[in-house]
């Protein structure tokens, strides 16, 4: 599996990618607990949607909408994106 990502450097890739002005050391780019302990320091959330039929997604349209007009009434921000396997 020559070309695949470990665990800690996808975890520091998304950091950088949410945090480029302040982007984690290379350095610690393998080193997990030192990743993992950086993105605990963030105020973080993340919501897990799941289902394969029109009324699950339904509910989730709403409540991801719900979620971003939340976001721009105050200063939290939403991320939506599908997931990937």
């Amino acid at each position: 599996m020559s070309g695949c990502l470990s665990l800690p450097e996808v975890l520091h890739a998304e950091y950088n990618h949410l945090y480029p002005a302040e982007p984690l050391p290379d350095s610690i780019k393998g080193d997990l607990d030192a990743v993992v302990a950086a993105l605990h320091k963030k105020k973080r959330a993340a919501v897990c949607i799941s289902g394969g039929g029109i009324r699950s997604a339904s509910f989730a349209l709403g409540v991801i909408q719900g979620l971003a007009k939340l976001g721009k009434e105050s200063s939290t921000s939403c991320e939506c994106r599908p997931a990937t396997r």
